[in-house]
């Protein structure tokens, strides 16, 4: 009897967890806008499916994708990412898409913006990555490929990366180790201030000091002597 009460209560959480759809997209578009005579081409985006062919993007080109994110409607994400990634080394790095509340997204990447450690490769994998705050489930999306044109200006200026490992042998120089003055000097000094003594003792003596007094004072005020 009791599990026949509480048998409503399960079926309403578990049609709540199979309601809870994770974060996808749709009417989604990519652009590749290039300069002079290459033209623009654009494509249309699904999330069930992939972009079959590649989408060529150029030094001079931009690519501009731009979904429309929705959660059970059009929703605005908290993070709505376009990742790319070489396929071959595994390096990525992401692009935020700017959003709005009716679940627009938009994105200008240029040529020029992608890293060096990716421009190496001729070909990338590109993402779509949406999530937010909340129990929907986020999601990443693959959209299309991209095959990279090489920019030999660019390629000149790529240095190669520093690496740990071995390097040349350092030879430091140390600086000499600090000495003693020569012992003549040492004397020297020693002696010239051991012969300025009489000079104060007499002074003292023709100013009229009396060594007599020096225990009475002493006796008498002793922090004012000293």
């Amino acid at each position: 009897m009791r599990f026949l009460h509480l048998l409503p209560s399960l079926l309403l959480a578990g049609t709540a967890l199979a309601a809870e759809k994770p974060w996808s997209f749709k009417d989604a578009t990519v652009s590749v806008v290039g300069k002079g005579s290459q033209g623009t081409s654009k494509e249309s985006l699904s999330p069930s499916k992939p972009l079959t062919k590649p989408l060529a993007l150029g030094p001079a080109g931009t690519l501009k994708p731009a979904p429309s994110t929705f959660l059970n409607g059009p929703s605005r994400p908290h993070q709505a990412f376009l990742t790319l990634t070489d396929p071959t080394t595994g390096l990525s790095t992401s692009f935020a898409l700017q959003t709005r509340t009716t679940g627009s997204a938009t994105l200008d990447l240029p040529y020029a913006s992608l890293p060096s450690a990716l421009l190496s490769s001729p070909s990338l994998s590109a993402s779509l990555v949406l999530g937010s705050f909340g129990s929907a489930p986020a999601s990443e999306t693959q959209l299309f490929n991209i095959a990279l044109g090489a920019d030999e200006t660019l390629a000149q200026e790529i240095e190669k990366p520093v690496r740990y490992g071995k390097l040349s042998e350092i030879h430091h120089i140390f600086a000499a180790e600090q000495s003693s003055p020569p012992r003549v000097i040492s004397v020297f000094f020693a002696l010239a201030v051991l012969a300025t003594l009489p000079v104060v003792v007499g002074a003292w003596a023709l100013a009229g000091g009396n060594a007599g007094h020096v225990g009475k004072a002493l006796a008498a005020a002793p922090l004012e002597v000293v």
